[in-house]
């Protein structure tokens, strides 16, 4: 299971103890560059980078992937919602991307409306269940699940995606991009639905 980071500092490293006041020494250091541009305490995210216990679920390479969920309601029957967001072949309701490529049975291409790509490999599928795949390019790599659940006349379904940003700078930014994305992806596809 992939946990999120929570607000509380955590402070073990396997087999020892750091400092706490070296995290916050570190935090001022820094406090110009980072004070614009995240909306965590300072002393926080510093601490979660250098102090957090490196061998937890959800570490790669050190560095805690960012992991955004949406839940959410559709009044259309769960057969429809699974089909038009696992279809390749049309894919105009989607507002952010230009085209898919399919290619083969389990890897397809998407590009963006501005030509850049990403590529999506199937890793799971359990019809009108659980549709999973990893994805990754040139910025980041990670892991996409929707799970699709009846719910009376409707379908409840939850997207949750888990990224890790390719590049030092761009890592601060991964979550709330990956909330914008699905928040958009859910109105796409409420209008795709004529659910709203």
């Amino acid at each position: 299971m992939i946990r999120q980071f929570n607000t509380e500092v955590q402070l073990k490293r396997p087999g020892r103890e750091f400092p706490v006041l070296f995290c916050f020494f570190l935090s001022e250091i820094f406090a110009g560059f980072l004070k614009n541009f995240l909306n965590a305490p300072l002393h926080t995210v510093v601490c979660r980078r250098l102090c957090y216990n490196r061998n937890d679920q959800g570490i790669q390479g050190g560095i805690k992937m960012a992991v955004s969920s949406i839940k959410v309601y559709f009044q259309s029957d769960l057969e429809w919602v699974w089909d038009v967001v696992t279809s390749l072949e049309d894919t105009a309701w989607r507002s952010d991307i230009s085209k898919v490529e399919a290619i083969d049975d389990r890897r397809f291409i998407e590009y963006t409306t501005d030509g850049y790509a990403t590529t999506f490999t199937v890793t799971g599928e359990e019809l009108y269940r659980r549709w999973e795949f990893d994805m990754e390019n040139d910025n980041m790599r990670g892991h996409w699940t929707g799970i699709f659940t009846r719910k009376g006349e409707g379908t409840e379904v939850e997207f949750t995606e888990d990224v890790t940003a390719k590049k030092f700078f761009a890592k601060p930014f991964v979550k709330g991009y990956l909330k914008k994305q699905q928040a958009l992806y859910v109105k796409d596809l409420r209008k795709a639905l004529q659910d709203e």
